[in-house]
């Protein structure tokens, strides 16, 4: 049973007698919670927001050892910020995998572990294209937010914790910057308005008359936005 007031990343939750609140990911990557009866919902989310980091590490584990491995090939192209960039494979090239002059350049000698490369490159990327993007709207718009965090989640593009902490996945620094910002505005407004109430959307709208668009965007190219 689903239920909305619980932090979306839950699929799973339900009310058990007695005094423990357990959480558990399941073979599917679920995220799964039993809670005492009369456990509050905020504390139910500020456990989960506790956890955050390991269920987002041990969904992703289950996610990749799932998935076939990918070879990359000299000439492959990945997306960033919206424009794909073609891939050179180096014989012996001093770095596993750099972005360096708009390409991506993996050394030869690193499949069938590219993909954990990548991973690790995107990661960065983002964090530095996120964290003064997020910063700067932040303060041009009036929003409050405790930290960014960078998160490898797979079924959501952020989340907005009822601390202020927000995480981004990597897999959105793939999309155009326009589309990143709308992501990041919609975070930013948790922070004022925890639920996607009439009010939180006029918030997003005034900064974003397009969101509409921005969010019908992901929806249609979001799964073409990993490695």
């Amino acid at each position: 049973m689903i239920v909305r007031k619980i932090d979306p990343i839950v699929s799973s939750f339900k009310r058990v007698n007695g005094s423990r609140l357990t959480l558990r990911i399941d073979k599917q990557a679920n995220v799964v919670i039993s809670a005492p009866l009369k456990m509050a919902i905020s504390d139910i989310n500020n456990f989960i927001d506790e956890k955050r980091d390991w269920i987002e590490k041990t969904r992703q584990k289950i996610i990749e050892n799932q998935a076939p491995k990918r070879l990359f090939n000299d000439g492959d192209t990945i997306p960033f910020l919206g424009i794909e960039r073609r891939i050179n494979i180096l014989p012996n090239y001093k770095y596993a995998a750099e972005f360096l002059d708009g390409k991506f350049n993996l050394s030869s000698n690193i499949q069938p572990q590219a993909k954990e490369y990548l991973s690790r490159l995107f990661k960065n990327l983002a964090w530095n294209h996120f964290a003064p993007r997020i910063h700067y709207l932040a303060k041009q718009y009036n929003f409050k937010f405790k930290a960014v965090k960078i998160s490898s989640a797979q079924t959501k593009w952020g989340s907005c914790s009822n601390h202020g902490n927000i995480n981004l996945a990597w897999r959105l620094v793939m999309a155009p910057e326009d589309v990143i910002d709308y992501v990041i505005i919609h975070e930013l407004a948790h922070t004022v308005e925890a639920n996607h109430s009439h009010k939180f959307w006029k918030i997003v709208e005034n900064i974003i008359p397009d969101y509409k668009q921005k969010r019908q965007w992901l929806k249609d190219n979001g799964k073409y936005l990993d490695l």
